[in-house]
């Protein structure tokens, strides 16, 4: 599989949701989100966030301290499928992966 860098963004955001278990009421800021991206893809991220809102599979929560978003329960099957199967070839998470039921 040919992986875009949009995709691999996708991927790596929605993974760093799901291994922290960011599901249901447990949210997290969008400036805390988007630590440990690069400073160039910050700018990509924000439209993959707003995309992912628009799909559903990111819940918004506002809050007076500003928006925080956290993972659909009801689409986990397809947000893991869809992580393993962009990120499963890459180290090192093919091997962070093997916790992921």
């Amino acid at each position: 599989m040919d992986l875009s860098r949009h995709d691999f963004l996708k991927a790596k955001l929605l993974f760093k949701l799901a291994r922290t278990e960011r599901y249901g009421g447990k949210h997290v800021s969008l400036d805390t989100l988007k630590h440990g991206f690069k400073p160039h893809e910050k700018g990509e991220v924000d439209e993959i966030i707003e995309e992912l809102i628009a799909e559903r599979w990111l819940l918004e929560k506002p809050a007076h301290y500003g928006r925080q978003v956290m993972l659909n329960v009801e689409y986990s099957k397809g947000i893991k499928s869809f992580i393993r199967e962009r990120l499963s070839n890459i180290p090192p998470f093919s091997e962070l992966l093997k916790w992921m039921k």
